[in-house]
């Protein structure tokens, strides 16, 4: 199993092209669910893009998130957030990894529903402009993060426009990496393709009756066996294992 892709967090970034908009309109926050579609693709410095994948991010007016990738045609296990716990599934081999919540905390917010801050977070960000993109206003903002020495120096440049109308999601956006010499070496670009509001689908969140809770491994080994994907090794196995105990004995 690829580790990079398995690390993919459940947050949506996206980018794309935009008209002005008055800065003093109020767009109106998000108020019902919604489920959007995105295509991300990953480049190098080769300046071909290296893989073109999809990704289905659903959220209901209750706040419930779910996170569904394909990646070289294949569907990955769906990922669920809600307030009182974290899982994933696959309808197809009827399993699933759940993580229970000891306290309800709430499904991740922004502060300021406008967008027009951020003060959740830390660092060099900035809002550069506003615009309107697959018609919907978006709030632009950029911010830049030094690479440690560890991870080879140099520097991640990262924008991305936030839309009131879906709880300031990223619906466009893109993430540059440079080298110590600010040489491109690779990017990350993520874009909304479409968007329907209403309550998403429940086979996004509701796994199929007869659905068995496992560990992580037993799921992706199936979910790899159902798709004639080569098994992973015992290593990567331990680790997803190691990582859900640990996450487990942290908030359970």
């Amino acid at each position: 199993m690829n580790k990079k892709v398995l690390s993919m967090t459940l947050s949506v970034l996206a980018l794309g092209g935009a008209v002005g908009f008055p800065r003093k309109q109020a767009p109106e926050p998000q108020t019902q669910g919604f489920t959007a579609t995105f295509v991300r693709e990953f480049a190098t410095k080769t300046g071909k893009l290296d893989e073109v994948n999809g990704e289905i991010h659903a959220v209901r007016a209750n706040g419930d998130q779910s996170y569904q990738y394909t990646k070289e045609g294949n569907v990955w296990p769906v990922q669920v957030l809600t307030a009182t716990k974290s899982y994933e599934f696959d309808p197809y081999v009827k399993l699933k990894s759940t993580v229970n919540f000891k306290q309800v905390h709430g499904i991740s917010r922004p502060r300021d529903p406008s967008c027009e801050t951020r003060p959740e977070l830390k660092g060099d960000y900035a809002v550069v402009g506003h615009g309107v993109f697959m018609g919907l206003p978006v709030v632009k903002w950029r911010h830049t993060d030094p690479i440690s020495a560890a991870g080879g120096g140099g520097l991640l440049v990262v924008e991305e426009w936030l839309t009131p109308s879906m709880g300031c999601s990223s619906i466009y956006g893109e993430a540059v990496k440079y080298d110590a010499e600010h040489n491109f070496v690779s990017s990350n670009r993520w874009m909304l393709v479409e968007i329907r509001s209403g309550e998403p689908d429940p086979a996004l969140f509701d796994p199929p009756e007869g659905t068995s809770e496992v560990m992580p491994s037993q799921l992706y080994k199936a979910w790899q066996a159902s798709r004639g994907l080569p098994v992973d090794d015992p290593g990567v196995s331990a680790g997803l294992d190691a990582a859900f105990l640990a996450c487990k004995k942290k908030v359970e």
